[in-house]
C-alpha cells in the first residue's frame, strides 16, 4: 500500500478526512441518483429513435457506479501496509481490461471490535465447510480454543434420500487421476465418458456434471464428440452445456434443460434398441465457479445426480492467490498453513457446487466425486457433514453402478408419482 502511495505521490493525502467527507456529504449516493435519472432519460430517447427507424448513437454505459468503486478503493488504502496488497494488471491491447485491485490479507482487524464488545458470536452459513479458515483468519489467538464450539446441522432429508460416492477408477479399471499432469489422458477421458453413458441409462431426469474450468470442459466435450461417446449419451439424454460467452442467455439454457426434464424431451432416436426410443431428461455440463455453480437450485428432477469431475484447485500463478498464501504461511502456526488454505479454496468450491441438488425434505439425489484423491480422509473431512456421513469412498465402477441402480430402484414409486404429476400438468397446459 505504501509503495503505491509513494509512487503516485499521494502519500500526503489524509484519507481519513476524505472518508469523513464522503460520509457527511453523501456525494456518492447523490451522484449515483443523478446517474440513474440520466440513464432513464437516455434509454427513452434510444427507444424513440429505434421506433422512428433512426440508428442508435453509441451510448455510455452508466450502470457501473464508478464513484462508489473509487470510494471503496481509496478507503481500502487506510489499512495498515502489512494487512493488504495492491495488484495492478495492465492490458495494452485492451486498456479497459486493465485493473487496479486491493487485496485484504488480514480481515481480523475489521473483526476485532466485535470480539471485544460481544459476549458471544455466532458465525453461521450454508457453505462454511471447511471452517478452519474462518477461525484462523478472524479469531486467531484472541479466543481460547476451548471456547470455540463447532456445530454442523444435518440435512432435512432422511438418510435414504442421499447416496454419495467417491470413485477412484472407471469401467476399464483405469485410475481417475485428474491432476494437471494426467487429466488429458485419452484413455481416462474415454473411461469417464463410458461411466456417464452407463449412468444416464439408470438415472432418471437430470444429471449435472461439474468441470474445473471452461477449457477442460471443452477438451472433454471435443474428445467425447470425436469418439462417439457424446452421441451415446444423447441417445438417452440431451446434452446441454453452460454458455461461456454472454451472447447466450443463461435463462434460455436453464429453460431448455428444465423443459427436457419436465416434458421428457422427445425426438426420434436412430437405434435398434427398444430401450432407446426417446431421450428422457438431460445432462447439464457446468463449470465450478461458473454461472451455474452458485445461486441456481437443481431440486427434484433437475438434479437427480451431481457428478464432480476432478478437484477444482485455483490457478497457482494467480497473483492474488500468491500474496494471500504468502501472508497466511507467514502468520500461520506451521509451514503448511498456505497449502491448507489452497486446498480449502478448492473444497469450498466443491461444496458450493454439489450442494445445489437437494432442496426440500422429500427430494432425493446422488452425488459422485470422480477422482482418486477424494478417497483421502483429509479431503473428505472438508465435505459438509450431511454429505460426508453418507459418503462411500474409493469405489470401483462396478460397485458404484450397482449402488446407483439400487438407489433409484428404491425410488421407483416416487419417480412414478412425479411423472404422473408432470403428465397432468402437461395436459392442463395443452387445454389452456
Amino acid at each position: 500500500i505504501n509503495d503505491l502511495l509513494f509512487r503516485c505521490k499521494i502519500d500526503d493525502i489524509n484519507f481519513y478526512k476524505l472518508e469523513t467527507y464522503f460520509e457527511k456529504s453523501e456525494i456518492v449516493k447523490k451522484v449515483n441518483g443523478f446517474n440513474e435519472k440520466v440513464s432513464a432519460v437516455e434509454a427513452k430517447e434510444r427507444q424513440l429513435k429505434v421506433a422512428s427507424g433512426l440508428s442508435e448513437d453509441e451510448h455510455i454505459d452508466r450502470h457501473r457506479p464508478a464513484l462508489g468503486v473509487l470510494e471503496s478503493f481509496l478507503m481500502a488504502l487506510t489499512n495498515a501496509d502489512k494487512d493488504g496488497r495492491i495488484v495492478a494488471h495492465f492490458d495494452l491491447k485492451t486498456p479497459k481490461a486493465s485493473q487496479l485491485k486491493f487485496i485484504l490479507l488480514n480481515p481480523e482487524n475489521h473483526f476485532v471490535d466485535i470480539l471485544k464488545e460481544a459476549r458471544s458470536i455466532i458465525l453461521a452459513g450454508g457453505t462454511m465447510q471447511p471452517v478452519s479458515d474462518f477461525v484462523n483468519q478472524l479469531i486467531s489467538d484472541r479466543v481460547p480454543s476451548e471456547k470455540i464450539q463447532y456445530f454442523s446441522c444435518g440435512h432435512i432429508i432422511p438418510k435414504e434420500n442421499l447416496a454419495a460416492f467417491s470413485i477412484s477408477s472407471g469401467p476399464s479399471g483405469k485410475p481417475f487421476d485428474f491432476t494437471f499432469k494426467s487429466r488429458n489422458d485419452p484413455k481416462m477421458l474415454e473411461d469417464l465418458g463410458n461411466m456417464i453413458v452407463n449412468l444416464v441409462t439408470v438415472i432418471p431426469d437430470g444429471v449435472v456434471l461439474f468441470f474445473p474450468s471452461y477449457a477442460y470442459e471443452e477438451k472433454v466435450y471435443q474428445h467425447w464428440k470425436a469418439n462417439g461417446i457424446l452421441q451415446r449419451i444423447e441417445n438417452k439424454k440431451k446434452y446441454i452445456r453452460e454458455p461461456k460467452n454472454a451472447e447466450t442467455k443463461l435463462e434460455d439454457v436453464l429453460r431448455e434443460y428444465s423443459k427436457c426434464i419436465e416434458f421428457n424431451y422427445e425426438r426420434p432416436v436412430v437405434s435398434t434398441s427398444p430401450a432407446l426410443k426417446r431421450q428422457t431428461g438431460a445432462v447439464l455440463s457446468c463449470i465450478v465457479g461458473g454461472k451455474l455453480s452458485e445461486g441456481i437450485n437443481f431440486g427434484d428432477g433437475l438434479g437427480r445426480c451431481v457428478v464432480m469431475v476432478g478437484m477444482p484447485y485455483p490457478n497457482q500463478n494467480d497473483p492474488v492467490l500468491i500474496e494471500k498464501m504468502k501472508y497466511i504461511s507467514h502468520i500461520g502456526k506451521d509451514k503448511t498453513a498456505g497449502s491448507e488454505y489452497y486446498e480449502n479454496i478448492c473444497m469450498k468450491a466443491v461444496n458450493q457446487s454439489i450442494g445445489r441438488s437437494i432442496r426440500h425434505k422429500n427430494d432425493y439425489s446422488t452425488i459422485i466425486l470422480v477422482d482418486e484423491r477424494y478417497s483421502n480422509g483429509r479431503v473428505t473431512k472438508k465435505l459438509p457433514g450431511w454429505i460426508g456421513s453418507s459418503l462411500q469412498t474409493n469405489q470401483k465402477f462396478p460397485e458404484l453402478f450397482g449402488s446407483v441402480c439400487k438407489f433409484f430402484a428404491s425410488k421407483k414409486e416416487d419417480q412414478k408419482k412425479l411423472e404422473e404429476m408432470r403428465a397432468k400438468s402437461a395436459s392442463l397446459k395443452r387445454l389452456i
